[in-house]
């Protein structure tokens, strides 16, 4: 590990901390220090607080984004979030077949909830 990783995940647990006292102006600040260095655990945390209006306005379309970018790092929770997001077509239009290709991609990655939504979307 570089030290360039451990700085990131070092910013990352303080954001988490913050997070946890319900500090979350803070911990954004600190989640996106550690997303610019590539910190892909950060960048879901981001797109959850969008997902969820935890100190930041509920904005699905700013979760998404956040979520994709979580996701191009082979985050395993931004892959199941995206993949819920299409099955359910929570602010983009409804696709099973992306659904799908997002929950594979996160089974493979050894994601119980991903396998149980497969296995009912077959």
């Amino acid at each position: 590990m570089t030290y360039y990783q451990k700085t990131s995940e070092s910013i990352e647990r303080k954001a988490y901390e913050l997070y946890l006292r319900e500090d979350f102006l803070s911990a954004l600040y600190y989640y996106k220090l550690a997303a610019e260095m590539g910190n892909d655990k950060a960048l879901e945390m981001i797109a959850c607080m969008y997902d969820n209006g935890f100190g930041v306005p509920q904005n699905d379309k700013e979760a998404i984004k956040w979520y994709l970018k979580a996701a191009e790092r082979g985050n395993v929770v931004a892959l199941y979030n995206i993949g819920w997001i299409y099955e359910h077509g929570r602010s983009i239009p409804q696709n099973i077949e992306e659904a799908i290709w997002y929950y594979k991609l996160a089974a493979e990655l050894g994601c119980d909830d991903a396998r149980i939504r497969l296995t009912e979307l077959a």
